[in-house]
């Protein structure tokens, strides 16, 4: 029981930001983000991020239908990495995208310019989980990054604790600005991740009533642990990461 309860205790750690109510209906567009992950040459940090910066422009100068967001790691290896993300799409999206003649000459282009620079890429596809989510209005800067690798068949019964648990903060008014979203490629599948978001690292301060304390607003201290056990029964291991959006290559 001492791994389950010390589980529980990392979950309710990383759900401390997590409260609001499921949204009432989907938004338009897909569920579905492409996420590039691209490290510079040992020595290239400086040529690397001129040219991405260089070659992000030419994209939207020359129309690229498809919106991409920039960040750099706050947390883990601190090499340079720069995180690229569009998200969003359908995979009907992704069909056009990849046979338009803008992803033609934006590929040359990145060849030319950037990929002489870039020691290692990385790419990914995961699918939003818009039952899971609530992002109200704002404008958000650093985002704190959990993933939950979950046992094989476990992916529901995972949702389902997590759900309790929301519905419960919900019911405190414990509210947060969060989504999770389901890896689609990777080394571990299933993989839940869990994003919040705060427009400041000052929105991280903890506030005056933890998580439990919020939770056993609505059910016993028994209830809360058997509830936070039964969610981690599910979860393999975790990985947690801090994000800062730059605005270094979007041109603002």
């Amino acid at each position: 029981m001492r791994r389950l309860r010390t589980g529980g205790l990392l979950l309710m750690l990383a759900l401390a930001w997590v409260s609001q109510p499921l949204m009432a209906a989907e938004e338009e567009g897909g569920v579905i983000a492409r996420g590039w992950a691209i490290t510079p040459k040992a020595g290239s940090a400086e040529a690397f991020n001129k040219a991405l910066k260089a070659h992000a422009q030419w994209r939207r100068d020359n129309g690229d239908p498809w919106e991409w967001m920039f960040y750099r790691a706050q947390s883990g290896d601190m090499d340079g990495t720069v995180f690229i993300r569009s998200g969003n799409h359908t995979y009907a999206d992704i069909d056009a995208y990849a046979a338009s003649e803008f992803s033609a000459k934006a590929g040359a282009h990145w060849n030319q310019t950037v990929q002489p620079y870039v020691g290692h890429a990385g790419s990914s596809f995961s699918r939003s989980d818009k039952e899971m989510a609530d992002w109200p209005e704002g404008d958000y800067r650093v985002f704190w990054v959990t993933d939950f690798h979950l046992r094989p068949g476990h992916a529901p019964g995972f949702k389902a604790e997590v759900q309790k648990i929301r519905a419960a903060l919900a019911a405190a008014e414990r509210q947060s600005a969060h989504g999770w979203s389901w890896a689609m490629t990777g080394e571990h599948i299933p993989t839940a991740t869990l994003v919040t978001g705060r427009a400041n690292w000052a929105g991280f301060e903890s506030p005056e009533q933890s998580v439990r304390e919020a939770l056993a607003t609505q059910m016993s201290e028994t209830e809360v642990t058997s509830l936070m056990d039964a969610a981690f029964s599910h979860v393999k291991s975790m990985r947690s990461r801090i994000y800062v959006k730059t605005d270094e290559f979007s041109g603002k």
